[in-house]
């Protein structure tokens, strides 16, 4: 009959209408520190790309076993912190936003190893002004003795105008354009790997480049009552 709509074509719409509500939704450019201090193991973070968000679903996994939901962020958050895990283990986490009406898809990060024997200091913010130079601070490497070195430092995601020191672990430069930033700094001491994100927020300049996005009054980085912390 014309007009009417089968049991088959109804379910087929629903599928549809479900596919929509999760388009765009999902988290991206999801990444993982490992600074691997007794308080923090484990940091990730994410693109935050929801609007109607109550939470973020954080599940992880060893190998090929099951999937294991290991916390719910709060709406909004773009940062969270994990204790726990096996010096040198492998881990793979899959996160997805959590919606009044159908929940995102799911979006992996690349797998990670935990350091044995080795950590840096993790949990620092830097303040700048678009115009104006900024300098990260020193961050203090560990190794199973207590305060260590490390042979070389790394980073990754480093914004435009800034140089990396990759003897001190340091940055330095004149932030281009507003906004916040995470690059990952990494050090070694030749055998394994810790690292950790730098939280840099960039207030526009009284007269500058216009933001495209507004940079927030207030950066999510946990709740009032002190860090995130959850047990692998």
């Amino acid at each position: 009959m014309k007009g009417v709509l089968t049991i088959p074509k109804i379910v087929a719409l629903s599928l549809i209408v479900a596919s929509l509500l999760r388009a765009g939704d999902e988290p991206t450019n999801i990444r993982a520190a490992t600074p691997f201090l007794a308080s923090t193991s484990v940091e990730i973070t994410w693109i935050d790309n929801c609007d109607d968000e109550t939470g973020y679903e954080l599940q992880y996994r060893t190998g090929t076993q099951d999937w294991t939901t290991i916390a719910i962020s709060p709406a909004n958050s773009t940062l969270l912190s994990l204790r726990g895990g096996g010096p040198g283990s492998t881990l793979n986490f899959r996160l997805r936003a959590q919606r009044p009406e159908v929940n995102s898809d799911w979006t992996e990060s690349p797998d990670v190893t935990l350091p044995s024997g080795f950590a840096i200091e993790a949990g620092r913010f830097v303040g700048g002004t678009t115009g104006e130079p900024v300098t990260s601070p020193s961050l203090t490497v560990f190794n199973a003795e207590g305060i260590g070195t490390a042979s070389s430092f790394g980073v990754t995601d480093l914004p435009e105008g800034f140089v990396f020191d990759s003897s001190r672990g340091t940055f330095s430069g004149t932030p281009l354009a507003p906004g916040v930033y995470r690059p990952v700094i990494s050090a070694t001491d030749g055998n394994t790997n810790a690292s950790t994100f730098l939280t840099m927020r960039i207030k526009p300049a009284p007269a500058g480049p216009e933001e495209i996005l507004p940079v927030p009054g207030f950066l999510f980085l946990s709740p009032p009552s002190g860090p995130i912390p959850y047990d692998l």
